[in-house]
């Protein structure tokens, strides 16, 4: 497992070459990341915080839902 980051953004976990997760504490908003469908086409990143969403290649769960989810 290992990190991505540039100048302007970091990913926590680069779980596979095409799934990428993000933990924040407390609410987030997918706006947050819209740059990384644009970065990463065809990739998905997952951000673990107090937030649901789901869009295009961004989905928000919480940590309840990731630590009980299989794969």
């Amino acid at each position: 497992m290992a990190y991505w980051r540039n100048p302007e953004h970091e990913i926590d976990f680069v779980v596979a070459p095409d799934t990428f997760i993000e933990v924040k504490r407390g609410k987030t908003s997918p706006f947050e990341f819209r740059w990384f469908p644009t970065a990463f086409p065809d990739h998905r990143l997952t951000v673990v915080s107090a937030s649901r969403y789901d869009t295009d290649g961004i989905t928000g769960v919480t940590m309840e839902e990731f630590l009980t989810s299989e794969g």
